[in-house]
């Protein structure tokens, strides 16, 4: 597991760093908790490896901010091992992210599951995501860049990290003969038909109660 600090922002005097356990709040200029851990089954993750490999769509290929391959968008979302590592993740973080992880069934739901391979002249461009994102590393490859908090992050066979929306993000291009793999999951609200009839009916009588 390795984070490394970049920079502080100089126009932010109370830019940092504080850690719990696997849990890290960065703030620069604002706050966000990034969770991390470590999955340490090197048998499932070398499992994962090679069902991300075999599993590649040529039809993904440089279409999206990886520049490399990629398998479906939801390959992995029925993947036992994957949801032994959900598991894993609920277990071990209710207490340091319970916004995220205490009642996870009942409040997430995984919207995208999908592998990365990146080799040689390889990259993914800079980019962020609306929804809470998700990783786990398959082996170790090229550090994760994190510019607007000023982190970067080297990845180990087994580590994975959760970031909150709207974290941006890149790995710069592979210059060696080597291939990265990586799992990658969005997760946002698990929004039930119950709950959308709910939402619909407040909206409905907003509308109907604010002077047009």
């Amino acid at each position: 597991m390795s984070i490394r600090l970049l920079k502080y922002s100089a126009a932010d005097p109370h830019g940092g760093v504080a850690t719990t356990s696997n849990s890290l709040v960065v703030t620069y200029p604002r706050s966000v908790q990034i969770t991390f851990g470590n999955y340490p089954y090197a048998d499932q993750i070398e499992n994962l490896k090679n069902e991300t490999r075999h599993n590649l769509s040529s039809e993904l290929d440089d279409v999206t901010y990886v520049r490399g391959k990629m398998t479906p968008w939801n390959h992995f979302v029925d993947n036992p091992v994957i949801t032994k590592f959900i598991n894993h993740c609920i277990n071990s973080h209710q207490l340091t992210n319970p916004g995220l992880f205490r009642y996870f069934y009942q409040k997430q739901v995984i919207q995208n599951l999908w592998g990365i391979e990146l080799g040689k002249g390889d990259k993914v461009v800079c980019h962020d995501h609306v929804t809470i994102h998700g990783l786990l590393y398959l082996t170790e490859g090229n550090p994760l860049i994190l510019p607007d908090l000023g982190l970067e992050i080297t990845p180990k066979p087994g580590d994975y990290y959760f970031f909150p929306p709207g974290i941006q993000h890149y790995v710069e291009e592979i210059t060696e003969d080597v291939k990265r793999y990586t799992i990658v999951m969005n997760i946002g609200p698990n929004i039930s038909d119950e709950n959308w009839q709910r939402n619909k009916r407040i909206r409905d009588k907003w509308n109907k109660e604010t002077p047009k």
